[in-house]
């Protein structure tokens, strides 16, 4: 049987927040849960220190854990969060190729991918050392494959563990769904009772701990019940009377039970036990937001200004502010980068072409545009990339 692989966990829950996103412009609705408590390594972003770096030219971006890097024509550069030069990586004869450099998540580590050579060769992103390389075109931290499921470390590149799939539960099937690594665990799902030619009924959740495969929690799903994972370290089971509850992914414990609530409500969940609500999906219809507590209870209520498109984003999750780009209706349509203080609800411009429409001025002025060019969060901070090339950086306090 072929393994069913997983890069990171980058892309589930990047997916997840992309639905949120899309309800918010009335493409689909969105009403999950709260969660228990900030991931620890969520930043707490000093937005009034935002500044802009130089990096030169660069063809592709991103964050590591301990600071960014760069993709050129002909190499691969690391930053600190200062935009200090810290490596360069070279490989003779050849060019990196930008879709195939990635930062693994969680980890020190940066796999890139070089032109006119097979494989990915792993770096440290402390130093730029060479780790191990390997002559798959495609690293998988997390594979299943013949019953088993497997998990890697990603500073040596060897398997760190390997368990079968009934040894927590799992029937060894042909389709068990992808594992996934949110940190703290790798959550598996499969189906109890797989059925030729279709996925099978009452799906089964494990999650098992990233250091040794033991299992940390188990729980059997019956009949319309619907998973899905709603942040970093919080999934959603709804029922099918609409009530939904909460779980804290790292111990499978219920947070709170959350009543059924109408289809056209927006809502944004946190993993800090918040979340951010908009009365209908259709963005227009909305004169104001409010952020809730799990309880319902509302902690504070912002205006929307019908001059402008404000869209929540969800780049990754920080410890005190609420990211959103706000629009304008109508002319050219400037774009501006938002953030929304948690505790108290006040709006600060981050960065963009100038005033907003509401006469704001940002700290930064450079220009940005929804979605195509997206800020990403870091445990040292906040990376805001501008359509022009420009890169800003506001650092974690």
């Amino acid at each position: 049987m072929g393994g069913k692989t997983f890069r990171n966990a980058v892309h589930a829950v990047a997916a997840v927040a992309l639905a949120a996103t899309a309800a918010a412009c009335g493409l689909g609705s969105a009403d999950t849960g709260d969660g228990p408590s900030s991931p620890p390594d969520a930043p707490v972003v000093d937005v009034a220190a935002t500044e802009q770096i130089d990096l030169g030219a660069y063809l592709d971006l991103g964050v590591t854990e301990t600071g960014l890097y760069t993709v050129t024509e002909d190499a691969v550069v690391g930053f600190d969060r200062a935009g200090a030069r810290r490596w360069t990586l070279r490989a003779e004869g050849s060019r990196p190729d930008p879709d195939r450099v990635e930062a693994v998540p969680f980890a020190p580590v940066l796999l890139v991918g070089w032109d006119d050579a097979a494989g990915l060769v792993a770096y440290s992103t402390d130093s730029g050392e060479e780790l191990w390389r390997t002559e798959d075109e495609e690293w998988a931290q997390g594979d299943i494959a013949d019953g088993r499921v497997s998990f890697a470390d990603a500073v040596t590149g060897e398997r760190r563990w390997s368990v079968e799939l009934t040894s927590f539960g799992c029937p060894h099937a042909d389709d068990p769904l992808t594992p996934v690594w949110l940190r703290e665990v790798v959550l598996v799902r499969c189906f109890k009772n797989p059925a030729p030619g279709g996925r099978g009924t009452d799906q089964f959740a494990a999650a098992l701990d990233p250091v040794d495969g033991s299992t940390r929690w188990e729980r059997q799903l019956t009949g319309e019940q619907i998973m899905v994972i709603e942040s970093a370290n919080t999934l959603t089971i709804e029922h099918e009377s609409g009530e939904t509850e909460v779980l804290d992914l790292a111990t499978g414990g219920l947070i709170a039970r959350r009543p059924a609530a109408p289809g056209s409500r927006y809502r944004l969940p946190r993993p800090d036990g918040v979340s951010l609500v908009m009365d209908s999906t259709t963005l227009a219809e909305n004169t104001e937001m409010r952020l809730e507590e799990a309880d319902g209870r509302v902690r504070w209520t912002a205006p929307l200004d019908e001059r402008e498109e404000l869209v929540p984003i969800t780049p990754g999750v920080t410890g005190n502010i609420l990211l959103a780009t706000a629009q304008q209706r109508r002319g050219d349509r400037p774009v501006w980068l938002v953030a929304y203080d948690l505790g108290t609800g006040a709006r600060t411009v981050i960065a963009g072409p100038g005033p907003s429409v509401r006469g704001e001025q940002p700290i930064v002025t450079m220009p940005v545009r929804r979605q195509q060019v997206a800020p990403q969060v870091a445990p040292w901070g906040l990376l805001i990339p501008g359509t022009d090339g420009s890169v800003a950086v506001a650092p974690a306090e």
